[in-house]
């Protein structure tokens, strides 16, 4: 493994080695480092009911930010997608300007600094890394960010409501994460070892996604029916997956001193349980429930409130609930208004374009669509953002390219 990653990276340039490495550092780094570092902390007013948003603006960000500058103003010609968010961004950021000061919206810029070094660190890969070399880095960072979940579930430090999360990103987004890239390892890197795809799962599980929970069933039971014609695995193999799965619960649990708190074990089963008679959030009633006061809220706002995690939760509240929508599509429109129209366009048409050309990266990216309409918040963590934005830009590039594999018939 570690020979293969040498070898990978004797490849990569100079400008790659840099930019990857700084950008492999961050990922490394704990929000505390982050704090100690900050220019300017956001985190939830004490008028909103639910302690959700934290972010600081750190000096780390700023060497990005100068190499964004220099490289954009050193190219001789700038992609044309990258041209194209460019110009999307800036329209937004000024009709936001006019929502906050000629309607008299609610202001703050926590939300648009942090999708602005989103947007930042995308561009400045994009332009720079070739695609191989894109792709491994893209890789490693999923792996860092495996790495710090197990030392927060192995030393059992920061959880959430009994779930577990990457260094610097919630469980929502640590579940995604590893969710997208489990269907990653199998259909593009053809890689469905039992023990590796064991331990993907056994993650998603600790950080208490249960979305990714459903997708990976529905996904492996399609695998294995679609290989039963060929006798690829037998009843024997099943059982042998199961009871692994069970044991490496039950040691990994021990371990992590999880057995005593066995909340979160009771929300992952539930997972497959469709008790919708639960008031709370985290409960299928509720989640059903945060949808509903969201298409209430577009109702209200048919051009979107501000650009602003605040602003999401406060109508969110004034409407009669007390968190955010708990879908990226719903809570994105709230916030963007008809503007996330364009992304939902552009990720309908990446579909469409995969599906037809039987796309290897075609599960992948509806694995993520569907994570998209039933979890999240409005992109409120900037390495999410980054690592979606990267294999939605890797899918599209494969077909321009021409180095997709095809899915089988």
């Amino acid at each position: 493994m570690l020979l293969s990653i040498v070898g990978d990276l004797k490849r990569w340039n100079f400008s790659e080695l840099c930019l990857g490495f700084y950008l492999l550092f961050l990922f490394i780094l704990r929000e505390e480092v982050f704090q100690i570092t900050s220019i300017i902390e956001y985190s939830t007013p004490q008028y909103i009911y639910y302690d959700w948003f934290k972010f600081a603006v750190s000096y780390l960000f700023a060497p990005i930010l100068f190499w964004f500058i220099v490289r954009i103003c050193l190219l001789r010609e700038i992609k044309y997608l990258t041209l194209k968010v460019i110009v999307f961004w800036s329209l937004l950021l000024i009709v936001n300007y006019l929502k906050a000061y000629v309607i008299g919206d609610y202001f703050s810029s926590e939300l648009i600094i942090l999708q602005s070094i989103s947007i930042v660190a995308i561009i400045i890969v994009i332009e720079t890394f070739r695609m191989d070399s894109l792709k491994q880095l893209w890789e490693y960072g999923v792996y860092i960010h495996l790495a710090g979940l197990w030392i927060n579930i192995l030393f059992n430090l920061t959880k959430i409501s009994n779930r577990f999360n990457a260094q610097n990103m919630d469980v929502g987004g640590t579940g995604l994460l590893l969710t997208i890239f489990i269907i990653y390892l199998w259909f593009v890197k053809r890689e469905r070892g039992v023990f590796k795809s064991l331990f993907f799962i056994l993650s998603i599980f600790f950080t208490g996604s249960r979305i990714g929970l459903l997708i990976i069933a529905v996904i492996v039971s399609i695998l294995f029916a679609s290989s039963a014609r060929t006798e690829k695995y037998t009843y024997k193999s099943i059982l042998y997956v199961i009871f692994s799965i069970t044991v490496l619960i039950v040691a990994i649990a021990g371990s992590a001193d999880l057995l005593l708190n066995n909340e979160m074990v009771v929300r992952n089963l539930s997972t497959f349980s469709l008790d919708f008679y639960q008031d709370q959030d985290e409960s299928a009633q509720g989640r059903l429930l945060s949808l509903i006061t969201g298409f209430e809220v577009i109702k209200q706002h048919p051009f979107g409130v501000y650009n602003s995690a605040y602003s999401l939760q406060y109508v969110m509240q004034e409407t009669g609930y007390p968190t955010f929508a708990h879908s990226t599509v719903v809570s994105l429109y709230i916030v963007w208004g008809p503007f996330a129209m364009f992304m939902y366009y552009a990720l309908t048409k990446l579909i469409v374009r995969l599906k037809r050309n039987k796309s290897n990266y075609f599960p992948v990216i509806m694995a993520l669509v569907v994570m998209f309409i039933s979890t999240g918040g409005p992109m409120v963590n900037w390495k999410i953002n980054w690592f979606q934005a990267i294999i939605c830009y890797l899918s599209y590039k494969s077909l321009i390219n021409g180095r997709t594999n095809q899915l089988p018939n």
